[in-house]
């Protein structure tokens, strides 16, 4: 697992590499996998050792932008999966890291999706315990 985790990381996440992922269903599961692994303590540590924080929260920033249609202000159905598994790799990490996307997850409790919801409540308790 440390070999996949180190993999994905330095080949389709870290580095602006993330951006050259053209395939949206290619970075849902980038995600996916991430996602699974940063449940572990001692792969969290990793992840934030080697800068994941810094882009997680701008990845979590843009998706949180495209979130809502800006003319209409409805959820746009389809879109909120990437947002789910980052909104859920974030509830895992510490209030310390949480504090920098508090206004994107301000803004995401007027979603719709109940899951995504959930997420975002634990990530402001998380932050609010601290």
């Amino acid at each position: 697992f440390v070999q996949l985790f180190q993999a994905l990381l330095e080949h389709r996440f870290l580095e602006g590499r993330w951006d050259q992922i053209a395939s949206g269903n290619l970075r849902l599961v980038v995600l996916q996998c991430l996602r699974l692994l940063v449940r572990d303590k001692n792969f969290q540590r990793r992840f934030l050792l080697r800068g994941g924080r810094d882009e997680l929260i701008s990845i979590f920033d843009a998706e949180g932008e495209k979130h809502y249609d800006e003319s209409s202000g409805q959820s746009l159905v389809g879109r909120q999966d990437s947002l789910l598994q980052i909104a859920s790799m974030l509830s895992k990490l510490e209030a310390d890291v949480l504090v920098h996307c508090c206004k994107t997850t301000c803004y995401l409790l007027s979603t719709s999706d109940p899951y995504l919801l959930q997420c975002v409540l634990v990530i402001l308790n998380t932050i609010c315990a601290s």
